[in-house]
This record gives C-alpha cells, structure tokens and sequence, in this order.
C-alpha cells in the first residue's frame, strides 16, 4: 500500500502540470517535448525506428534508449508514456525510501521523502529530460549502498559503481563523486588493507564498465561513443576563462568550430584551448573555481520555490552534514560525507550552467543529509544523544533483490528498443498528393507524433490535451525559444511529429493544424504543409 501511494504520489504532478497550461522551457503547454526535450524525444523515435541516432544523442544515449523503451510500452502514446516515466521514478523512490527507513525514523524519512518528490516534481515525470534516468538509477544506486556499506563486499560494490558510472554517464553531474566514493571504501570500510584495496579495485572495474556499457549502447544505435559527454569541454573553457558561460568558447575561439571537422576534432580543440587558458592564466581558473562553488552554495535546494521552506531545507542538510561529522566512524554515514565532498569539488563544473537539476544523481545523498538533520534536531530538542547511531551501526546483508531490480532498469534501455526494430511493422501510407506551393507530410497524430490542442475557455480535455488557448498564451515561459510563435487562437493543434514519407523521414517538424475538424489519431494521415516565413 506504502509503494503504490508513493509510486501515485510522484505520478500526479504530471496531469497537473497538463492542466496548468504551463510552457516549460522543455514542454509547450506541459506536454510537448520542446528544446533539449525535444532532442531526446527525437532520439528515443529514431531508436525504435532504427534509424541512426545524431550527434546530440551520442552524448546521452542511456536516457533516450530508455524513454524510447517506456514510450514503445505505452503504445507511443507520449502522455501515456510521461506517466509511465513518473511510476518508474516513483517505485524507485519506494524502494530507496524503504531502505532509509531501516535505519531513520519516520519523521526523518518523511523529510527526505519530500526531498526527493520536489526535486522530481520540479525536473522529472512531466519532462522528457535526463533527470528521470538520473535521479531513478540514483535512487537505486544509493539504496544499495547505504544497505550494504557496513558490510560492503567487493562484488556488491562493483555493481554500485558500474550503476553508479551508467547513471553519471546518462545525465552527467558530480564526477568527482567517483574517486570520493572510491576513497570512502578504502578509508571507511572496515577490513585489513589488502581487502579494501580490493574493494577499490572492484569500484573502479564496475566504473569501468558502466563507461563501456554506455558506449555499447552508442554502438548499438548506430553511432559512435566519440561525442560521449563532450560538452564538458566546453564547460571547462568556460570555467578557465573566469567562470564564464560554457558557450564562450565560441565568442574567444570562433576558428575552433571554422576549422570543421568532427565533433571529437573539435571537442579536442577546445580542451586544448582550455589547457592553453588554465597554463597561461592559472589565476583566471581559480577565480572561475571559486565564482562556481559561491554560485553552488547560493542555489542550493533552489528547486523548492517557496523560499521559507528552501530555508528549512538548508538548515537540514546543514544540520545533518554536522551530525554525519560527528559519526563518521559509521560507514554510512561517511558515505555521505564523501558524497558531499565530491559534489562540492565538482560544482563548478556544474551549476554554471545546468542549475540544480544537474545533480540528479547524487540527490538521493543530500536527501539522506535532510533527513539527518531531522533526526539531529529531535535529539537536541530532546536534549538526547543521536539515537539513530545504534541502528546506523548495525549491519544488513546486500540485497540480491535491489540490485536486480537496478540491473533491469539499466537492461530495459538495451533491450525493448532493439526489439522494436524489428517487431514493429511500417503501416501503410496513403498517397502523398497537395496542391502547388504546398508540401504533403504524412505523420501518425497520437502515434510517434504528439498533439496539443489549444481552445476556448471552458473547452479543456486532460487527454487526449487540449488547453485554454489564452492560459496557454500568458504562461509561456520567458526562456522558452521563439515564445511569439507559439500564441496561436483557439482551435490551433500543436502537432510535433515525425515524417513517414521518404522525403522528410527523420526530420522532426512542428506544424499547426488549423481546420474545423479535430485532428485524426492513431493512423497515418496526409497533411498539406505551408511552411511560415521568418
């Protein structure tokens, strides 16, 4: 019953944020994939077609194979498939939260249950953004470890760390996590050297092998690992250049991207550029550092929206970094410690530019830390010593289940999508025909090609999506790109969709449906497109 609520809990944010007419940045009106969402929702779509995935999905393939496989199961029906995606996360948030709860009391885990949920509510379910493969195999990877740390074996923390690696790799954030955690078992886990050492020795092997699974899954989708998280480069010139922007390669060095190439051809010039910046200028390097770790610690927890309760939060995890201080010997609880560490070094390389959200991943720890610091202000209201440190030290074997449950979740993004290559027939087309100056597209509308219908007031529908054209229109994010395009009159369908016919195959294109009659679903359909001017 406590999973089912909780797997409900995560999944309602999503139709509310439907009925909110809300423009995200990332989703028009809520729903449709829009900007870097609407590359992933691209990816998962050429992955179940078989098509070669582009540049932007090399850089990021755990996700789209794994989107691509809850979208196949939901019929690819995208709003079927945002719920589905909102489930996934919240079973893992269960599973993680039943695991702190064998050592937390419950207003401890109800503080890090809220953790959690905001976090998700704000960049997960309703989006098709990294964040939801991140902060899902996060969740798993951290329940594991915090279940098994006392006790941690080399074979258990290999798989840790080969999870661990494939969710950094699928949305990338707090590198310096890995030789934190790697420090942490040679440390802080109990054993004579040669054991930890072998301990360490396993958790870079699984490393290892989440980097390499991650570059199979390229290879398996038709393009090569070379593009692998390489817009890093461009974050590290930004950082060398004073803690600017991560595109001010670009404005310093436009020969870089004159010179053509490649995109790893570039990519090694900009670390080049790079270096030469941190070697003739180190202090520039340094004041960028610095800029960065002051602009982590001033959004911290900025996803929480009411700035009272971010407070709160803040105070928390505080409170909680001090109590895991004092109790370090506890494997757990330097576990945690070693993670902060790691998320702090690698913050400049982050919140530049990725906000909060980038730490998706190691989340799941700084939640821990709120909910420790729950438990730490009830002892000292209490005037009491921590008593959670009793039942922090006391040992539970690793769980065969949990890490099955992981290795699935990281198997589905192989699997389902491959097999839908050759599983799903190409439907039959009608005969493309439009008169002169028009173009014919055949798409399938609620079928691989999502629809949002704007209305009149009154006129709403949760599914399939029609909004309020006029809160559609006054609730457009003001980062959302080419927001002017976007205010059409009620009867107006956003149709976001993928070409079938020879022509335009693969070229995702947004066009509006304008006729008396409500879009057709579910088949191919002809449209006459008249493609709108600059």
């Amino acid at each position: 019953a406590l999973g089912a609520l909780t797997v409900a809990t995560f999944v309602l944010p999503v139709p509310a944020y439907w009925l909110s007419s809300h423009t995200h940045p990332n989703a028009l009106g809520g729903l449709l994939p829009w900007n870097d969402a609407m590359g992933y929702f691209t990816c998962a779509n050429e992955i179940l077609a078989g098509a070669p995935i582009d540049v932007g999905c090399r850089m990021r393939p755990f996700y789209s194979g794994l989107f691509a496989a809850f979208f196949e199961i939901s019929g690819r029906d995208l709003q079927i498939a945002l719920l589905v995606q909102a489930a996934a996360v919240g079973a893992g948030a269960y599973i993680f939260l039943r695991e702190t709860a064998r050592q937390l009391e419950t207003p401890a885990v109800l503080a890090v249950f809220a953790a959690v949920f905001l976090f998700a509510a704000e960049f997960c379910g309703a989006l098709v953004l990294t964040e939801n493969a991140g902060l899902l195999l996060g969740l798993l990877v951290f329940a594991v470890l915090w279940r098994s740390a006392p006790g941690m074996s080399a074979g258990t923390f290999f798989l840790a760390m080969f999870l661990f690696a494939v969710a950094q790799n699928a949305r990338a954030g707090a590198f310096f996590a890995f030789p934190a955690l790697l420090a942490w078992a040679y440390f802080n886990v109990e054993g004579l050297r040669r054991e930890r050492r072998r301990l360490v020795a396993a958790g870079l092997a699984g490393i290892a092998a989440g980097f390499f699974a991650t570059f199979a899954l390229t290879w398996i989708y038709g393009g090569a690992g070379d593009t692998l998280q390489s817009n890093f480069s461009y974050v590290l010139y930004g950082i060398s250049a004073g803690g600017k922007s991560w595109i001010r390669v670009r404005t310093d060095h436009p020969e870089i991207f004159a010179a053509g190439g490649g995109e790893l051809e570039i990519t090694n010039r900009i670390y080049r550029a790079a270096l030469d910046n941190v070697l003739s200028e180190p202090h520039l390097f340094a004041w960028g550092y610095l800029k960065g770790i002051i602009h982590y610690l001033g959004r911290m927890f900025n996803f929480v929206r009411f700035i009272p309760l971010r407070a709160i939060f803040i105070g928390l995890w505080m409170l909680g970094l001090a109590a895991a201080w004092r109790r370090r010997r506890d494997p757990r609880l330097s576990l945690l410690l070693w993670v902060a560490l790691g998320v702090f070094l690698s913050s400049p390389f982050l919140t530049f530019n990725g906000g909060y959200r980038i730490y998706a991943v190691t989340f799941p720890a700084e939640a821990i830390l709120v909910g420790l610091g729950v438990t730490a202000l009830q002892a000292f209201i209490a005037r009491r010593e921590l008593e959670t440190a009793a039942r922090l030290g006391s040992a539970f074997a690793p769980s065969h289940a949990l890490i099955g449950v992981a290795l699935t979740v990281v198997v589905v993004a192989f699997v389902p999508p491959s097999a839908a290559r050759f599983m799903s027939p190409a439907p039959p087309l009608p005969v493309a025909s439009c008169p002169q100056g028009e173009e014919a597209v055949i798409v399938r509308p609620g079928y691989e090609t999502p629809v949002l219908t704007a209305v009149e007031e009154g006129g709403e529908e949760i599914y399939p999506l029609h909004v309020s054209a006029e809160d559609f229109a006054r609730r457009i994010d003001r980062w959302t790109f080419d927001p002017d395009s976007l205010r059409k009159p009620p009867g107006t369908a956003f149709i976001w969709g993928f070409p079938l016919d020879a022509e335009h195959h693969w070229r995702p294109l947004l066009f509006l449906w304008q006729g008396k009659e409500p879009v057709p679903r579910g088949r191919p359909v002809q449209f006459c497109v008249q493609r709108e001017t600059e």
